[in-house]
């Protein structure tokens, strides 16, 4: 009995768009070609439509866009993740499709445009608490061993509202497995950069310079969102869910407030940690 797996209808469909690839796109690609740094991870089998978008200016054919999208186009950009998929996302966005654009390619691009949403800030995302290190000790206990989906759900489920991890509350050993962890869980999520709407905190701190804390002006009406919780009990410092809304309150205590200096801190995937 033969085993070997039919190719699925796309396959076959891309397997054959493909080959009438026009000649002299692939005539394009230069001798000696030198793939970036940063495009290392990119599959071999791209190299060419690379070398091509950084040196010509046009639209992605239908068939380059069924190249570009390989396997892609059979998961959900839920899912989606790693570094060859991601600089795959980074070439696509590089350049608009021609005109027509075929069905199929169509629905490919709004899943592209679906990703970005995903891994746009949330700016409902608001993160208020604190907690110890013991509170995620057992999730970081298994992700250490392997890194499955469920605890991955379980673990932005925790911190996707958590402003700093207090380290007088914390024992020994989780504090040091949570620091431990660290290189692990911000290269995951590098890589799964859908995480980031719900794990990318802002700071604002005020320098104070010893003096006393002001009267703060109130939330701007009219603007969504709120003023955060103090960070930690200090009335001087807030968590944000991302940049925008950050620097929209520091140019709030600017103008009200004039001659108030603060610190922005974007700390990317982990919470601060209050000692």
């Amino acid at each position: 009995r033969n085993s070997q797996k039919e190719p699925s209808h796309w396959e076959g469909e891309m397997r054959r768009r493909a080959a009438s690839l026009p000649v002299e796109v692939a005539k394009k690609r230069r001798k000696g070609f030198v793939v970036p740094e940063e495009w290392r991870d990119l599959p071999s089998s791209l190299h060419f439509l690379l070398d091509d978008c950084l040196t010509n200016e046009r639209s992605w054919t239908n068939a380059e866009m069924r190249l570009l999208a390989g396997n892609l186009v059979h998961s959900s950009p839920e899912s989606w993740g790693g570094a060859s998929t991601l600089l795959r996302i980074k070439l696509i966005l590089r350049r608009s499709v021609e005109v027509p654009i075929a069905d199929d390619v169509m629905s490919f691009w709004k899943k592209v445009v679906e990703f970005e949403a995903l891994c746009a800030p949330n700016p409902e995302c608001v993160k208020n608490k604190a907690i110890s290190a013991d509170e995620l000790y057992p999730l970081i206990q298994q992700a250490t061993k392997r890194m499955t989906k469920h605890v991955v759900r379980e673990l932005v489920q925790k911190l996707k509202d958590v402003a700093s991890i207090v380290h007088a509350s914390s024992s020994p050993e989780a504090f040091q497995a949570y620091l431990d962890f660290q290189p692990k869980w911000r290269q995951y999520v590098q890589q799964h950069p859908q995480l980031l709407s719900q794990l990318d905190p802002v700071y604002v701190v005020v320098a104070l310079n010893g003096g006393p804390i002001p009267n703060w002006p109130v939330w701007p009406a009219g603007r969504p969102g709120a003023l955060p919780d103090a960070l930690n009990g200090h009335t001087y410092a807030w968590s944000f869910p991302n940049v925008s809304v950050a620097t929209f309150w520091i140019g709030v205590l600017a103008v009200s407030l004039p001659g108030t200096h603060v610190w922005l801190f974007d700390t990317g995937v982990t919470p601060a940690i209050y000692y």
